[in-house]
Formats: structure tokens, C-alpha cells, sequence
């Protein structure tokens, strides 16, 4: 039987990032971790200066050997019985499984359907989780985004659940009523290298062109954003409006544009400097939330 859920140790379910190409798409979802899995080994001076060599493990590993966390994947899958999952427990949203030729359909899909997604898998999640309803009453998860997966639950959270918008993708038990705000289940939201406020090339945002657009950079037009995130013309497409706390919305900036190096060998000079390669530090925030 599960632990009883308390916080801070909710589960966390980790939300990949953009993924331009279908085949980009197809490695994706080829790892069952979509990269959440990774870190990396570096050479770091010590307080001698003397250099060293560092192993930075990824953000799985140290939440299951610092924090006792589980992972959710046994015996190939991560189906449970109710009340079967441990509540300290790590998930992976993989919403571009759909999207993928080899597990889905092998047609992109919209971020309403991302964001409508992502409900029907947090509940899914509550339902591993929870055997009873005291459970469920205090059941919530975290959730950690890379990049495009932060506009992803931005959706979910200002649009899925705010407006109670009907479920485009046709899943059961979405519990969505329009007109009525669902509860998000969801106590905190960490995001990195996301573009709250759009990403810009060359000084310039990228365009929306509608079904012209094959890779869906369209996702990352301020005006795309304020649609897709339900917001009005007048507010800055970084805004939560009123759907969730910003003090419980962290957004760590990326700073360092070499990290998107192979992204045409142009990093720095489609975005500059100020940037983490791909997006703008000013763009990489929400309004009122902590940053570092």
C-alpha cells in the first residue's frame, strides 16, 4: 500500500520540451525517459583550483537517492491498481506519443490537445495513487517542464482548467465542464528554458503562418500564446492572469547560449547573448513568479 500523501512529497510528473521534426519527434518518444534521465560529466575546479572531475547526475536520479522518490515505470509500463503507486513517486508526460508514427497517429496536434492531455494523465496519476477518498481530497502532484512543456501546463492550467473547456482529444473522465474552472490537482510548477513570452529570431517574434507551418514554431508567437492560453490582447502572453498562484510558479532562466550550439550553428546571433541559445532571458519568465 502507498505512503499517505502529504506535502511536500507529491508526485512529480516531468513535461519534455519542443520537438521541431518528426523524427525529432520519433527520438523523443524512442526514450522512455525523454532525456529527464540525463546528466553529465564535467571538469570543475575545487576551493584549490585545482580541476576536478564532476559528475552531474540527472534530475531523476538525485530525486530517487536524495529524496527516496520512485519511479513509475515497472515491468515496461506505468499502469497501477488504485492506491498501487507509491505517492513519492516520478512520472513522464508523454504527450508527442500521439503525435509519434511508430506509438500514434503520426499527425501533429494542437496545444489544447497537449493541454487536455496532460489532465487526462494527472488524473490518471491520482487514480495509481489514490485507493481511497480521503486520498484523493489531498492528493496534488509537481510539475517540472522543460521548454515547450512549460507552455504545455500553462495551457492546462489557464485554459483546461480555467476556462473548464470541453475535451478536445475525446479521452474519458476528463471531468470537464464548460463554464465550470476545474481543480488543477497541481501544488507547484517548475519551468526552465521556457518562452513564457514567445521566442524571438533576430529581434523579431516568430511568426504564426497557420498551416504553412509544419514544425509548429507558430506555438511560439506571442499572439498563438494568448489564444491557446486564453488570455486578452491585452495582456503580455507571460501573464497567468488569475488561474494559478505565481508564487507557486518557479522559472528558472537559462543563460548560457552554447547549450543550443548545433541549433544552425547561429545561436547567439538569431537570439544573442542575453540568452539561454534559444530563448530570450526577458522572454524565459511569468509575471509575478520567483526567479533565480
Amino acid at each position: 500500500m502507498a505512503e499517505r500523501i502529504e506535502a511536500p512529497y507529491y508526485p512529480i510528473i516531468y513535461v519534455r520540451g519542443y520537438a521541431a521534426t518528426m523524427q525529432e519527434v520519433e527520438d523523443t518518444t524512442a526514450d522512455p525517459y525523454m532525456g529527464f534521465n540525463r546528466g553529465s560529466t564535467l571538469l570543475r575546479q575545487d576551493y584549490t583550483k585545482r580541476p576536478r572531475k564532476f559528475i552531474f547526475e540527472s534530475p531523476l536520479l538525485r530525486l530517487i537517492k536524495d529524496h527516496h522518490y520512485e519511479d513509475a515505470y515497472r515491468h515496461g509500463n506505468d499502469e497501477y491498481r488504485p492506491g498501487e503507486a507509491a505517492a513519492r513517486s516520478i512520472w513522464v508526460f508523454r504527450y508527442y506519443e500521439k503525435v509519434s508514427s511508430s506509438l500514434g497517429s503520426g499527425q501533429r496536434r494542437s496545444m489544447e490537445q497537449f493541454g487536455a492531455d496532460l489532465r487526462a494523465f494527472i488524473l490518471r496519476v491520482r487514480d495509481a495513487v489514490c485507493a481511497t477518498d480521503q486520498a484523493r481530497k489531498a492528493f496534488r502532484v509537481h510539475l517540472v517542464a522543460h521548454s515547450m512543456g512549460g507552455l504545455v501546463c500553462r495551457c492546462y492550467l489557464q485554459q483546461i482548467c480555467r476556462a473548464g473547456a470541453p475535451d478536445p482529444t475525446d479521452n474519458p473522465g476528463l471531468e470537464l465542464v464548460p463554464g465550470k474552472p476545474n481543480d488543477s490537482l497541481v501544488e507547484k510548477v517548475f519551468t526552465y528554458g521556457t518562452p513564457h513570452n514567445g521566442i524571438d529570431i533576430l529581434g523579431i517574434n516568430v511568426p504564426d503562418i497557420g498551416a504553412f507551418d509544419r514544425l509548429q514554431l507558430g506555438n511560439f508567437d506571442r499572439d498563438r500564446i494568448r489564444d491557446y492560453l486564453g488570455l486578452s490582447d491585452r495582456q503580455g502572453a507571460n501573464e497567468l492572469g488569475d488561474a494559478f498562484p505565481p508564487e507557486r510558479f518557479f522559472c528558472f532562466i537559462g543563460s548560457n547560449y552554447r547549450d543550443y550550439k548545433a541549433f544552425f550553428g547561429l545561436a547567439r546571433q538569431t537570439t544573442g547573448p542575453l540568452s539561454d541559445g534559444l530563448v530570450l532571458m526577458e522572454n524565459a519568465w511569468v509575471r509575478g513568479a520567483p526567479v533565480p
